[in-house]
């Protein structure tokens, strides 16, 4: 990514799948690597799309073999809160206890798609508890829920709810 993209926009490619043969001591006859591109920039996405198929493409090439890829253009755009809405969160959340305002991830969430359409917010509830050794992310095989926090989820929602006829 260096040499074909700014370094000031974020791109995570992540490889977690790899699978070759199984002997060890046979050179397998074919390699299949599975991964996730994700950025918050679309035509920076299709770019280093075209850049990866490139790739696959000349390496084949040079190396006397046949490579494919199947590249699924999903179009996941990035999740956008609307920021008049987002101010309105906070001030309704502040009810409930210390807000934070979360930093930008490069997570795929289908909300997205909604806030193409409609002016919302994605809101995570903040479920990490250290004491309790809650401390893993998501998609980590380790993750848990501080169940003792569910119930603001819920006031939080009732909140917005009881309030938003006074949103401007």
């Amino acid at each position: 990514m260096s040499r074909n993209v700014d370094p000031f926009s974020p791109v995570v490619i992540t490889t977690p799948v790899i699978e070759a043969g199984h002997g060890y001591n046979v050179i397998p006859d074919m390699v299949e690597i599975k991964g996730t591109l994700r950025t918050f920039d679309m035509g920076l996405r299709n770019k280093v799309m075209d850049r990866i198929e490139k790739i696959v493409e000349f390496y084949s090439k040079a190396w006397d073999c046949e490579g494919t890829i199947e590249l699924f253009r999903v179009p996941y755009p990035p999740t956008v809160n609307d920021p008049k809405l987002t101010e309105f969160v906070m001030e309704i959340a502040e009810n409930l206890g210390p807000t934070v305002e979360a930093e930008p991830t490069m997570g795929a969430e289908d909300f997205a798609f909604y806030l193409q359409k409609v002016p919302g917010v994605f809101i995570f509830l903040g479920i990490k508890n250290e004491e309790k050794g809650i401390i893993y992310p998501h998609h980590h095989p380790k993750f848990d829920v501080d169940e003792n926090v569910l119930w603001k989820g819920a006031a939080l929602y009732s909140l917005l709810a009881y309030n938003f006829g006074t949103f401007e």
